[in-house]
């Protein structure tokens, strides 16, 4: 078994080179994968920590917001900074826009939701971001559903399978919006609910049928062929099915101790998703915008660059600015007030 920091380094990783390669399609494998986890986690911590909290909803979701927005101003900044060197036709493209799509832009960069419109992200992972924070939004609801409701199995099930239909159904037109995505995290909060373990057996199974499924997708041409098609409902549905294979390894590590370098690569997965995007945009300009087309050995070498700048550049930002911002947040959610026995 995976320990869970370790589990969420390698799905963080694999959006990364995703980023790097038009063959690696598993970016949104993984960020699906993060969903499910999402929603284990956070209905642990609303559980273990929030919910004690005589105003629980405003420490969860200051807590919350807390965690997400300084590594994200950070990277946004440092994003802006990239993307004005190496990518100046996307604010060639805003300055086209009138008043009040201007305004849009801005306000959505600056406060994440709204950030779903792909052309003027100035950070790519933001969309994710956003669909997190629409999930806080409503969390409350399904925990207390979840909580006090004698049918709360029937009513979330209904919810998890009417995303589930959205997700097959009308991907491509609510792509970046929770209620395609909102089955996963659903899924992760009944895990936690009802303590679902899978076998050792279950798991070793479910990662040969991953392996085999994914596999087929490069082995096999005209299943390959499809699997390239990143908005086709071939490639969606495929996502899924592999989805639902890494499930049991995805579950069971949550149940894994951790330990202090374990919970470090944990911690650290946020800050690679973000700071990747910074270092990506001289890596399209250089490699991919380039007339002249570069070896696969020069590719190779920019992209390892890359890499070791995300590594490096995640290492600094993760022990100088997060850990101290943490420490903060933890400072000040153990200061609220208990609720009264």
């Amino acid at each position: 078994m995976l320990r869970p920091g370790l589990t969420r380094f390698i799905l963080a990783l694999l959006v990364v080179i995703s980023h790097f390669s038009n063959g690696i399609m598993l970016g949104k494998f993984a960020v699906c994968c993060f969903f499910i986890l999402s929603g284990y986690w956070i209905s642990s911590m609303y559980d273990k920590r929030y919910s004690k909290k005589e105003n629980k909803l405003k420490v969860f979701y200051i807590s919350r917001l807390w965690r997400l927005f300084p590594m994200y101003y950070l990277f946004t900044v440092l994003g802006l900074i990239s993307t004005i060197l190496y990518y100046p036709e996307f604010f060639s493209s805003i300055s086209q826009l009138g008043f009040f799509p201007k305004l849009t832009v801005v306000i959505s960069n600056l406060f994440i939701l709204g950030s779903t419109i792909p052309k003027y992200r100035v950070l790519g992972p933001a969309w994710s971001l956003e669909v997190e924070i629409q999930f806080y939004l409503i969390f409350p609801i399904f925990a207390y559903i979840i909580s006090k409701s004698k049918n709360a199995l029937i009513i979330i099930m209904s919810f998890l399978l009417l995303s589930l239909c959205t997700y097959i159904y009308y991907k491509e037109q609510v792509e970046f919006n929770l209620l395609p995505y909102i089955f996963l995290f659903l899924f992760g909060a009944l895990v936690y609910k009802y303590r679902i373990l899978f076998t050792p057996k279950v798991e070793k199974f479910s990662m040969v049928l991953f392996l085999l499924l994914l596999g087929s997708q490069y082995a096999i041409p005209s299943l390959h062929r499809h699997f390239m098609e990143e908005n086709s409902y071939y490639y969606f549905l495929v996502i899924l099915i592999l989805m639902i294979a890494a499930i049991p390894m995805l579950i069971n590590s949550v149940y894994v101790q951790t330990n202090a370098n374990d919970k470090v690569l944990g911690e650290m997965s946020y800050i690679v998703y973000l700071s990747h995007w910074v270092w990506i945009q001289p890596y399209y300009a250089i490699v991919w915008r380039n007339p002249v087309p570069y070896s696969i050995g020069m590719k190779l070498l920019y992209a390892s660059g890359v890499l070791i700048l995300t590594g490096l550049s995640s290492w600094l930002a993760y022990f100088y600015i997060d850990r101290p911002f943490e420490k903060r947040r933890h400072k000040w959610v153990s200061s609220q007030k208990e609720q009264r026995p």
